[in-house]
């Protein structure tokens, strides 16, 4: 379905697929070898160990193109984003699908909201982020950003935040977007475990990020789903 959408859009041959399977402990990378015989610009790359930091990494830096779309297993696809991100790409450096900057659009359980914006209390407070959002989709100019995705040092969860506040701070084109957001996946518990790792990282996010200094102005935008309605057509 993602394939007929892109192709759409951008044209059959000048686009890939890169696929990078995250250590799943089921049948799921014989199910995508059996998909790249079918899908001839299918690229697929596999890690040993589940980290979902890594797999975004190693992605983005196998990628011939110029621009990448990240797009996570089990997010919804949004075609007013991909439009209107496509239409604009070379406006900016990076351009997020943001599940926070409209809340009527956000249809997270309350307590993952509450996750989320604790999470981002802690950036706005401890690193001065403007962002609503540093997660989930995004199309990126890997041509202008590859050098910087090679710098950043965390991995699992919190890949993207480092990613993008670096961006932020070195005043990259930033501009974030929403989109309308239902969780695929429950969660099974509380996530402690999870929660935690993230916290452990937050601690060495601000211990990176402080070397990085803000000298120049904030090059970010933030645009409502009325914007993007108008503005693609």
């Amino acid at each position: 379905a993602f394939e007929k959408k892109i192709s759409k859009i951008i044209g059959n041959k000048k686009w890939e697929l890169v696929i990078v399977e995250n250590g799943s402990s089921d049948n799921t990378f014989k199910k995508l070898c059996n998909l790249k015989k079918k899908i001839k610009h299918l690229k697929l790359e596999r890690l040993s160990k589940s980290n979902y930091g890594k797999s975004l990494k190693k992605g983005c830096l196998i990628s011939k193109y110029e621009f990448g779309l990240i797009l996570n297993i089990d997010h919804l696809w949004d075609d007013i984003f991909f439009k209107w991100a496509w239409k604009y790409k070379n406006l900016f450096d990076v351009i997020i699908a943001s599940k926070r900057s409209d809340p009527f659009l956000n249809n997270q359980s309350k307590y993952r909201k509450i996750l989320s914006s604790s999470l981002n209390l802690i950036l706005n407070f401890f690193l001065d982020s403007v962002l609503a959002d540093t997660h989930g989709m995004k199309l990126l100019n890997l041509k202008n950003l590859k050098k910087e995705i090679i710098k950043c040092q965390l991995s699992r969860g919190q890949f993207d935040t480092e990613l993008m506040l670096r961006l932020s701070r070195k005043s990259y084109r930033i501009a974030e977007v929403p989109i309308p957001y239902i969780e695929q996946r429950s969660p099974k518990n509380f996530m402690f475990r999870k929660i935690f790792q993230n916290l452990f990282d937050l601690f060495k996010l601000i211990k990176i990020l402080n070397k990085i200094k803000i000298n120049k102005t904030i090059n970010y935008r933030r645009y409502s789903r009325e914007d993007l309605k108008k503005m693609y057509v």
